[in-house]
C-alpha cells in the first residue's frame, strides 16, 4: 500500500507516494527516520518516475510551510531534500495563484535534471495539504 500526494497545476502533475520506512527496525534515530518513496512526474510533454529516499522531516518542514502559505494567503513553500534529489517550490501570487517550481535530478549509472514549472491555483494546494498531512499521520517522526 502506498500513501500519495500530488502537486498538480495546469498541465502539469507531481505525485510523491510513500511505501513505507526503510528500515523499521532502525536504531539509530536518522536510520529510522528514512522512508521509501517514488516520485511520478507528468509535466506535459515529460513524463517519468524514479524511486527515491527522504525523510520524515522533509514531510514535516513541508507541510509547516504550506499551512503557513495557506492561512496568509502569501510566501512560499519548500520541500527540500537531504539527498537533493527533488526540490519544489510552492509560491503563493498576490493575485491568489500559485507558480510550483522545482527540479527533480537522479544521478545512477547515468545523470538526469528535470527542471520545471507550472502554475496552479490555492484548491490544489489546499488537496496537497491534506494528503500530505495523512502522510505525516501515517509516518511520524520517530524519537
Amino acid at each position: 500500500m502506498s500513501y500519495p500526494f500530488e502537486i498538480a497545476g495546469h498541465g502539469a502533475r507531481l505525485s510523491i507516494e510513500v511505501f513505507n520506512y526503510e528500515n523499521s527496525s532502525a536504531q539509530n534515530i536518522s536510520d529510522a527516520n528514512w522512508l521509501k518513496c517514488r516520485v511520478v512526474l507528468n509535466i506535459y510533454p515529460f513524463s517519468g518516475n524514479f524511486d527515491a529516499s527522504f525523510t520524515t522531516q522533509d514531510f514535516v518542514r513541508f507541510l509547516d510551510d504550506l499551512r503557513k502559505i495557506l492561512s496568509e494567503l502569501s510566501g512560499t513553500a519548500s520541500f527540500l531534500t537531504d539527498e537533493d534529489t527533488l526540490r519544489l517550490t510552492v509560491k503563493m501570487e498576490k493575485t491568489g495563484g500559485v507558480q510550483i517550481s522545482g527540479i527533480a535530478e537522479v544521478s545512477d549509472q547515468t545523470h538526469v535534471t528535470l527542471s520545471f514549472s507550472f502554475k496552479s491555483d490555492q484548491t490544489f494546494v489546499s488537496q496537497t495539504y491534506r494528503e500530505l498531512e495523512a502522510i505525516v499521520l501515517q509516518f511520524p517522526v520517530k524519537g
